[in-house]
């Protein structure tokens, strides 16, 4: 059956090729999109973990984009300094950190986020950094690629001109902390002219149970907005699985479309066999035979297309990000290859082959030996 099978794709090479190829297509997209989600999901829940804040405290108005600035590292809007004051005296309130974040050049090379805040914001992160916060503490991947190490100066250039000691690099922890540049409140208003402004303030709760009296209090503080933590980063996760899903959708039409593909090439292989399967059945094949054979060459087309496929989509998804880096809602990403993504793929792709292939599998098994001899 094997050399049967090997000798029909090797005379139709173009064909085969082409039918492969639209399963290919659609394989290697849904297998992106897997990928991606999976890692835009480990990012968003990475990120979660990193921000430790349980509310934010904002300026009031346009709550969506200045959220969204502050998790790209630069905050839109500001307000009172006097307004950590009036934060810290709500009740239920443990912790509350004023920051101010905006963008900075770094050594007369690059711009990054620089972060304004007191020393509580070590207490925030975990930092194992408990001395006076009298100078800049950097992101593990500021400091690795620029080979920072505690005790040297950084300079930075906004509004003006400062340097700064570093007095700590942090570990690296795989969320927007690594590539932050941490410096004194008081230091980060004078670089970037805010003088007595700060952009939010992350708090901490000591019962999280009375969340909702919690925020309903601090937004009782005028001119402000308080947010809960976790339904922004619910609202970046509902917005990327209506377009998960949209792309989702798209991928299976093009899975069915290669799925149309195979079934009429597998029906015009019928046709063109005529003569092959006459003279199968004339020499002791029987239906089953016949149908078995149809039935593994649709399958083994839907295999090879399926490995196609996903090469395709790990080329892609590795060249990808050096063009256009993957982000949503300001958190940035990198594609996560999940051995059940792999498995997800290949029972597609059986399942299209098993599909596409039982038509003209019956069709060819159905040929009566004479019909199918008329005419050698």
């Amino acid at each position: 059956m094997w050399w049967i099978i090997y000798a029909y794709l090797k005379r139709r090479k173009i064909r085969v090729f082409l039918t492969m190829l639209g399963i290919a297509v659609g394989v290697a997209t849904l297998f992106t999109v897997l990928s991606i989600s999976d890692g835009i999901d480990l990012s968003i829940n990475q990120e979660m973990q990193g921000v430790e804040a349980q509310i934010f405290v904002i300026p009031y108005g346009h709550t969506h984009d200045r959220i969204m600035g502050i998790m790209e590292g630069e905050a839109e809007g500001n307000m009172p300094s006097s307004v950590h004051t009036q934060v810290k005296e709500i009740d239920n309130v443990k912790l509350a950190v004023p920051v101010i974040m905006k963008q900075a050049k770094f050594e007369d090379v690059k711009m990054v986020p620089v972060v304004g805040t007191t020393k509580e914001m070590g207490e925030l992160k975990l930092w194992s950094y408990t001395g006076d916060f009298d100078g800049a503490v950097l992101g593990a991947f500021e400091a690795m690629t620029r080979a920072i190490l505690p005790g040297d100066t950084i300079r930075l250039e906004a509004q003006t001109v400062l340097e700064l000691e570093v007095i700590e690099t942090l570990e690296e922890t795989s969320t927007h902390d690594d590539h932050y540049v941490f410096i004194p409140l008081a230091s980060a208003q004078e670089l970037f002219g805010e003088d007595g402004n700060i952009s939010a303030i992350f708090v901490t709760m000591e019962n999280p149970e009375k969340a909702a009296e919690t925020i309903a209090a601090l937004n009782q503080i005028k001119n402000v907005d308080a947010v809960f933590a976790h339904d922004v980063f619910q609202e970046i996760l509902d917005m990327f699985a209506v377009t998960k899903a949209n792309i989702i959708l798209i991928t299976g039409i093009a899975i069915v479309a290669g799925a149309f593909t195979t079934i009429n090439t597998m029906t015009m292989a019928v046709y063109e066999r005529k003569k092959d399967i006459g003279l199968s059945r004339a020499v002791g094949a029987t239906q089953m035979d016949i149908f078995t054979l149809f039935m593994v060459e649709s399958i083994i087309l839907s295999i090879v297309a399926c490995v196609l496929g996903i090469l395709i989509g790990y080329a892609f998804l590795n060249l990808y990000p050096l063009i256009v880096p993957i982000s949503i809602g300001g958190i940035e990403s990198s594609p996560y290859y999940s051995p059940h993504n792999v498995l997800l793929c290949f029972i597609i792709a059986y399942g299209v082959g098993t599909i596409s292939g039982i038509y003209p599998a019956i069709s060819a098994a159905r040929l009566a030996p004479i019909d199918a001899l008329r005419g050698l």
